[in-house]
């Protein structure tokens, strides 16, 4: 696989996964105080502990990404 390549690929996954943490973090931070009540049911997590899983799993999801797609990306950028 050529660098170019490469680079089209890592480009890609980044337009994904950077869309699915900007819809996450949008759903998850405006949820309407019924959909974490069910939620909380549901998964038999109080609702203040299940505001700070979500926050948990949005900066691992953060760091996850910037590590694994924009960074390669980036660099692979700046060498062509």
């Amino acid at each position: 696989m050529s660098l170019l390549a490469l680079e089209a690929l890592l480009y890609y996954c980044c337009l994904i996964n950077g869309g699915l943490l900007l819809v996450s973090s949008a759903l998850l931070l405006l949820a309407p105080p019924q959909l974490l009540r069910y939620q909380s049911r549901l998964l038999h997590i109080p609702v203040p502990r299940l505001r700070l899983l979500y926050a948990q799993w949005l900066a691992q999801f953060k760091v996850l990404f910037i590590f694994f797609n924009l960074s390669p990306w980036l660099a692979l950028k700046l060498l062509s």
